[in-house]
């Protein structure tokens, strides 16, 4: 995924009816901010904060994790 900095992306990881997102962990916060977008809780609101390379772990309720290489330029 690429974000750039300074600015906002919304990212849709396309989880299906029956994927729970239970968790969602950023491997380093100072690159990259992530919430939920409050108007459709399907979809992640990506902040780039800092120039870098970053992880993002979506964790799925009795589904393997989903893990994306996140840049920040």
């Amino acid at each position: 995924l690429l974000v750039p900095l300074g600015g906002l992306v919304t990212f849709d990881p396309k989880l299906d009816k029956d994927e729970l997102l239970t968790d969602v962990v950023v491997l380093r916060e100072d690159i990259l901010q992530v919430r939920l977008d409050p108007n459709n809780p399907g979809r992640l609101l990506l902040t780039g904060k800092a120039a870098g390379l970053t992880q993002l772990t979506l964790a799925l309720k009795d589904r393997p994790k989903r893990v994306y290489d996140v840049i920040v330029q």
